[in-house]
């Protein structure tokens, strides 16, 4: 949250990518949040589906221009959010 403000002090005006200037796949996610839930689960991927995409990465340029520095992983981010 302290993030966010940053950009919104600095008046940027324009959308920011917040994250850690990593890429991470939808499956590591995924991962993420089953390793976070109180109960086992099962997660099901629909191969039918595929994409292009293996994994996700913002471009950071605009937050690293107002001083934005990823101080959590997303791991910690992800357990944060959900407890």
């Amino acid at each position: 949250m302290r993030r966010m403000l940053l950009a919104v002090e600095q008046q940027v005006g324009q959308l920011v990518n917040l994250g850690s200037g990593k890429g991470v796949s939808v499956r590591e996610i995924g991962d993420i949040i089953v390793r976070n839930l109180p109960d086992l689960v099962e997660v099901t991927w629909d191969m039918s589906k595929p994409s292009d995409d293996r994994n996700r990465l913002l471009d950071m340029s605009r937050a690293k221009r107002i001083g934005f520095k990823s101080v959590i992983s997303i791991e910690e981010g992800i357990h944060e959010t959900m407890n």
